[in-house]
């Protein structure tokens, strides 16, 4: 009997026990549904910097200048209980946008966009390049200097520019457009944050003008012009060469530079080939300073060294209208030139010559009855003319000096 008592005692004891358990404070437990971000910094050069938090469109957004912010590690303060991802001890690239996701304890979930606007102070120009009839020239920058340089084998009147910048910068000419590159041209650079710098640029053309080719005999005396070809640079130099042979030019005779009214200088020389060169129809001009080429002819220099015309003696010391001109010599052609008031007269029989050359080519006769090859014609005084002789397709060979009154 007391062995029943005390099983029944203990049953509603357990019953009393169970009640007791579900009822501890008489409500169910609740889950926490909070998930926000209530605090975000980053440290920049060792200055905590605070997020500008927007519930509305879940941003946090930073503005910063010239902040490296490839690896950094945040300070977050968020909702308790809730979990965030990626972990805020992990650094970050904030270069981009990094996107944290909050997750409330209730399963609830916010997703905040971090977006830092980084302007720059940069006003450097990280290189450029002149494009010229679709060949490139790389520039020099010097950003301390706040030069700008470049060197092209082209004239510069077609040429564009192009610039690489920091990114938000901009850049514009002084000057109005088109830009005149063979004068000095002012650049201001204007970086995101609204500091400028202003460069300059100077172009160097370095060009030989005429893309014919030009036939000589090895005794002519040739001229070159071109813009750039300045033999008073010390250490420059010319050279005449094609795959075989190579010539140094020393024998130069005259050489004269000016300016176009754009500013282009202009350079022109006369020289005497090598007595050693060699018969080719493919030489090259080059340009050099200092062993290196900074130009080369886009046209042919042929240059004939047999059967030259020669030049023995001429029978007068000047001519007037009417006289007669006789060349006497070896290979004598039968075209000459004759310069007079600002051209150049090509003279060969026809029906306004009567100029012949006798059957040994040692003789060559012609009677001056053309009133524009004198200075008096114009009322000017006598002068001294170069006489030039010319081969087959207008080659150019000797030369030699009379006055023509």
């Amino acid at each position: 009997m007391k062995n029943i008592k005390f099983i029944l005692i203990l049953f509603i004891g357990i019953i009393a026990s169970c009640q007791k358990d579900d009822d501890s404070d008489g409500s169910p437990v609740i889950l926490s549904d909070k998930n926000l971000i209530t605090s975000f910094q980053i440290n920049i050069a060792g200055e905590l910097v605070s997020g500008e938090i927007n519930e509305t469109d879940k941003t946090i957004n930073f503005n910063t200048e010239d902040a490296d912010l490839a690896s950094l590690v945040p300070i977050i303060e968020y909702s308790d209980k809730a979990s965030i991802s990626p972990a805020p001890t992990v650094s970050q690239n904030f270069e981009n946008e990094v996107s944290y996701t909050l997750i409330a304890e209730n399963g609830d979930s916010n997703i905040y966009r971090v977006l830092v606007k980084n302007i720059s102070s940069n006003t450097n120009i990280f290189g450029f390049q002149l494009l010229i009839e679709g060949k490139v020239y790389d520039g020099e920058v010097d950003n301390t200097a706040k030069t700008l340089y470049a060197e092209t084998d082209n004239v510069l009147d077609s040429a564009d520019i192009v610039f690489s910048l920091p990114e938000g910068s901009t850049i514009a000419s002084v000057q109005e457009d088109p830009q005149n590159f063979y004068l000095p041209v002012e650049y201001i650079v204007k970086a995101e944050n609204g500091t400028t710098a202003t460069f300059t640029l100077t172009a160097k053309a370095y060009n030989f003008f005429g893309s014919n080719a030009k036939l000589f005999y090895s005794d002519a005396i040739a001229i070159a012009s071109g813009t750039g070809i300045d033999l008073s640079v010390p250490n420059s130099s010319l050279v005449l060469e094609n795959e075989q042979n190579s010539y140094t030019i020393q024998n130069i005779l005259t050489t004269n530079s000016s300016s176009y009214t754009n500013g282009m200088p202009f350079n022109s020389l006369s020289f005497r080939f090598p007595e050693n060169i060699v018969t080719a129809t493919n030489y090259k001009l080059k340009y050099l300073i200092d062993g290196e080429v900074k130009t080369t002819s886009i046209f042919n220099v042929d240059v004939l060294s047999e059967d030259v015309p020669v030049i023995n003696s001429i029978n007068q010391d000047s001519y007037s209208w009417n006289d007669i001109l006789i060349i006497n010599g070896k290979n004598l052609p039968e075209t000459i030139s004759i310069p007079s008031n600002g051209s150049l007269f090509i003279i060969q029989n026809s029906g306004n010559y009567d100029l012949t050359v006798n059957n040994e080519k040692t003789e060559l006769r012609l009677t001056l009855d053309y009133h524009y090859l004198f200075p008096s014609y114009f009322g000017r005084p006598e002068a001294e003319k170069t006489i030039t002789l010319y081969g087959p397709n207008r080659r150019i060979g000797t030369t030699i000096n009379t006055v023509f009154k």
